[in-house]
């Protein structure tokens, strides 16, 4: 409506100029003095064509009658010839620009954070674990020799040739990380993020009945006799005919745990438009720790079935023997690492690859233990079936160790400072010992305590520790929030 209204009053202020009217007095009340006239002209809009001419100029007539007394002229100051937007009106484009433009997105990027923190539920998977060796067999009792290896009708249950894994699932865990900008720019960061996964068991459990049946026996390569071994078994539940008659059960737990953490200096630059990129490097830890605890549970069913120390057992008696072997692995490196990042003020997409060098430190730790519970009381004796006076104890060693980590990040903005993340990543480690590589079958059987030949002098000192180490990888799944500052 202004704009309309200043072009009229222009346009009438001219006509009246053409037509040679003088402009109205001023009026003025007594005791006064007649005040100045300063003659308002309208700014020319953009692209406009005409400006008024003002009293004292000349005109298109040739000239303008004077001024009424008492009036004074001011000299019309004619404004640059370019074409200029008023302030007003870059104003309300500014507001409609300002309206137009995605609410989110100017949040987004009009403020800028400083540090951010992340907290992810984590869904884990690790390389399940090989036996490489018989643990637990069935057979005949018709067999020269029950359930040991090359019998007729030996057939292996537990380990290698029968169920050759302990095969974990899925782990639970979580995947929290923290990191903060150095610059004005968000080029130069540090940033520590860590994966954890919780403890898990897996159970692998076998029993006789009442009578016996089946046949349950641990497969074994005894040395007590001749150097190069002869198979034989140690029986967990039999009932053979005119021999062993003994009720049992055999117990197989396997427990891995799993975590890491790394601390790592990061720079970032823009390759272009939305595409970042960035390296990185700091320092890597990573630790494995798993169990394994093969145990048997043995009630004799007649008084020469089984012995303890020399002894025979009484029936009414329970003969426990537990064979525990443990690992440790820990990796301490430096690493090295690149990634591409799509960021946008919805979303973002990062990928990244690391390389880890550095040492594994490998420990090992063998355990076992047999107990008697009888009328009498109870008795424990060192040494169980595969971990004896000879391989009992804790035996470490250091390696090279090489670690690669890669993985792919997404994620959604869905307020300033909140945004939801899913990410997948998958690890390779390149030595790690297992409690399954510890295992020496090979036995001297004057060492067992339930054997009949306990006490004997053992010729040769078998089992023997062993470490025999292989890859190890762990694929993560993360879903969890983000929150900046």
């Amino acid at each position: 409506m202004r704009t309309p209204m200043l072009l009229a009053l222009a346009v009438w202020c001219s006509a009246q100029v053409a037509s040679g009217q003088p402009a109205p007095p001023v009026p003025s009340f007594p005791g006064t003095s007649p005040s100045p006239v300063m003659l308002a002209q309208p700014w020319p809009l953009p692209g406009s064509w005409y400006a008024p001419p003002a009293y004292g100029l000349p005109g298109p007539n040739g000239g303008l009658p004077a001024p009424p007394p008492g009036s004074t002229v001011v000299p019309l100051q004619v404004p640059p010839a370019q074409a200029q937007t008023p302030a007003w009106v870059e104003a309300n484009l500014a507001e409609e620009a300002a309206a137009r433009a995605p609410k989110h997105a100017e949040t987004i990027t009009s403020h800028p954070h400083w540090v951010w923190a992340n907290f992810d539920y984590a869904l884990g998977w690790i390389r399940p674990r090989g036996i490489g060796i018989p643990l637990l067999t069935t057979g005949s009792v018709a067999d020269p020799i029950p359930g040991a290896l090359g019998q007729p009708g030996t057939r292996i249950l537990l380990g290698a040739g029968g169920a050759d894994s302990f095969d974990l699932g899925t782990f639970n865990g979580i995947r929290p990380e923290i990191g903060f900008f150095l610059d004005d720019h968000h080029h130069l960061s540090i940033e520590a993020t860590a994966v954890i996964l919780f403890s898990r068991d897996r159970l692998y459990s076998m029993r006789s009945n009442n009578q016996g049946d089946p046949l349950l026996t641990r497969p074994i390569n005894d040395v007590a006799v001749l150097l190069n071994g002869v198979e034989r078994s140690v029986i967990t539940a039999a009932n053979i005919p005119l021999g062993s008659n003994i009720a049992g059960r055999f117990d197989a737990t396997a427990t891995s745990e799993y975590y890491g953490w790394e601390i790592n200096a990061r720079y970032n630059d823009l390759v272009f438009g939305r595409l970042q990129a960035n390296v990185l490097t700091g320092f890597h830890a990573l630790v494995l720790r798993e169990r394994l605890l093969l145990q048997d549970t043995l009630q004799p069913l007649n008084d020469a079935s089984l012995n303890f120390l020399g002894n025979p057992v009484a029936v009414g008696s329970t003969v426990t023997n537990r064979d525990h072997f443990s690992t440790s692995n820990r990796f301490y490196g430096w690493q090295i690492g690149i990634g591409l990042g799509l960021e946008d003020p919805w979303y973002f997409v990062r990928v990244s690859t690391k390389l880890g060098l550095g040492v594994t430190a490998q420990e090992g730790t063998i355990a076992g233990e047999s107990t008697l519970i009888s009328p009498a009381g109870i008795q424990t004796a060192a040494g169980g079936v595969l971990a004896l006076s000879p391989n009992i104890g804790s035996h470490s060693r250091n390696v090279f160790g090489i670690v690669s980590d890669s993985g792919v990040q997404v994620g959604l903005h869905i307020h300033r400072n909140v945004t939801l993340q899913a990410g997948y990543s998958f690890l390779l480690w390149s030595k790690v010992v297992r409690p399954e590589k510890l295992i020496d079958r090979t036995v001297n059987t004057n060492l067992l305590p339930t054997s009949a030949t306990f006490g004997n002098a053992p010729d040769t000192q078998r089992p023997e520790p062993r470490f025999s180490d292989g890859a190890f990888w762990v694929h993560v799944l993360n879903l969890g929030v983000q929150v900046t500052y």
